[in-house]
């Protein structure tokens, strides 16, 4: 599972309507702009071979991140 990838998306997708009071240890979610999610996918992408990354699930939400609505 690709947790970066939803984490950085929900931070950059929902960064007007992000609940300030949430709190997770594992998941801090804050608001970033589009220049902030070009970088952290860069990131991300640099973690894995390519190929690993055409593989990888990108999670948005499940039981254990948070879900947007």
């Amino acid at each position: 599972m690709n947790y970066f990838v939803g984490k950085a998306a929900v931070s950059f997708f929902a960064n007007k309507t992000l609940n300030p009071t949430f709190k997770h240890p594992d998941y801090a979610l804050k608001p970033i702009d589009a220049k902030g999610f070009a970088n952290q996918i860069d990131t991300f992408l640099n973690y894995y071979d390519w190929q690993i990354n055409l593989a990888q699930l990108n999670m948005l939400g499940s039981h254990d991140t948070p879900r947007p609505l």
